[in-house]
């Protein structure tokens, strides 16, 4: 069975994710999940209203559920919700799901607003990423493509939320295994920033996409955590826009060059969705 991971690192806020393959079983006896329609709290952080046919767990819930998926883990996991579906073994429908983790970096000034340059951190994640393939063939690990951007950077002045799409192509050899998307969302709050990831296939974004926007927008910091309710002397976080979404690799160095060291982390990610639609339901490792 393939395993299928992110990457970590003590101050590393980026993570990219894919599908990973869990026995059902597992899913079910070992994970508490809440059945919607319910509204749910996100740690101490936020709330989300959980629709009728999915499925939300907390922080403890989602550890397992990415370590069952073969995924590392940040310890800033707070949450995960997925279509109800994901844990019928006899579902059609595409699995995807969503993580929620919350980093406690401070404020963020969005001043960086209109100055995002989505060609250029491009260009950087595919420099980075070429070097970190080099040391996962060393390592045995799927090589792992930047395609583009599934969406780029934007920045919405009215949620201060922050938004992108990276199109993530895996290889093993010379065959390609198919596209994967990382769609995400940062939610700017008073005290720091609350991470959602939409992880699916290339090939479902457009139809998923809505509805991923449409939870999101049942989220919302609790009151004293707002963007808006920031006051003098509060914590600011030493980065900006730019850096939350090259990752604020190792905090500050956007600052000093934008995620020049970015490639030596990368080297710990085997990403891809592969044969996953083969190995979803399959054995248990």
């Amino acid at each position: 069975m393939t395993k299928i991971g992110r990457f970590t690192a003590a101050s590393l806020v980026l993570s990219l994710m894919t599908l990973g393959s869990f026995a059902v079983a597992d899913a079910q006896d070992k994970i508490d999940w809440q059945k919607g329609p319910v509204k749910v709290d996100i740690d101490s952080y936020a709330e989300i209203d959980v629709p009728q046919g999915y499925v939300f767990t907390g922080k403890e819930g989602t550890k397992k559920a990415m370590k069952l998926m073969g995924n590392l883990l940040t310890n800033k996991e707070v949450g995960m919700i997925a279509p109800a579906s994901l844990l019928d073994p006899k579902a059609k429908d595409k699995p995807w799901f969503v993580v929620f983790e919350y980093d406690p970096i401070g404020y963020v000034k969005d001043d960086e607003k209109d100055a995002i340059d989505a060609d250029g951190l491009l260009k950087t994640f595919r420099e980075n990423n070429r070097r970190a393939n080099t040391e996962r063939a060393k390592q045995g690990l799927q090589v792992l493509e930047v395609a583009g951007w599934a969406v780029k950077p934007h920045y919405d002045e009215q949620t201060h939320n922050l938004e992108w799409g990276l199109d993530l192509k895996e290889k093993q050899g010379e065959a390609d295994m198919g596209n994967t998307v990382n769609y995400e969302v940062r939610l700017l709050g008073r005290n720091g920033v609350m991470s959602s990831t939409l992880v699916l296939s290339k090939e479902d974004l457009d139809t998923i996409l809505p509805d991923f926007r449409k939870l999101l927008k049942s989220c919302e910091f609790n009151s004293g955590l707002r963007y808006a309710e920031f006051k003098q002397g509060d914590k600011i976080a030493q980065y900006g826009l730019t850096a939350l979404i090259g990752g604020g690799a190792v905090a500050v160095a956007a600052k000093s060059g934008l995620l020049k060291n970015l490639w030596k982390i990368l080297v710990a990610a085997a990403v891809g969705v592969g044969a996953l639609m083969k190995r979803l339901w399959g054995k248990k490792e």
